[in-house]
């Protein structure tokens, strides 16, 4: 009976593991490097879009609170 699942082929270019899984010191590096940066831009995109949208978002927190309370004297 033929396999129904099949594992993707990856290209050449992007196989960093040798034929027994194992991976150098340097290609580790690289991984993490690759990684840490994609993070870092993940980060920097939300702080972003965060500090865009800061006012709107308080705006709608602080309004169940400022109908609530009414004037205070």
């Amino acid at each position: 009976m033929p396999e129904l699942l099949a594992e993707p082929e990856i290209p050449k270019s992007r196989k960093r593991t040798t034929p027994d899984g194992l991976m150098s010191l340097m290609e580790h590096l690289e991984e993490l490097r690759r990684r840490v940066f994609k993070s870092a831009l993940a980060v920097a995109i939300g702080v972003g879009i965060g500090w865009y949208k800061v006012e709107a978002v308080i705006g709608k927190m602080e309004a169940p609170v400022r109908r609530r309370s009414g004037p205070s004297f």
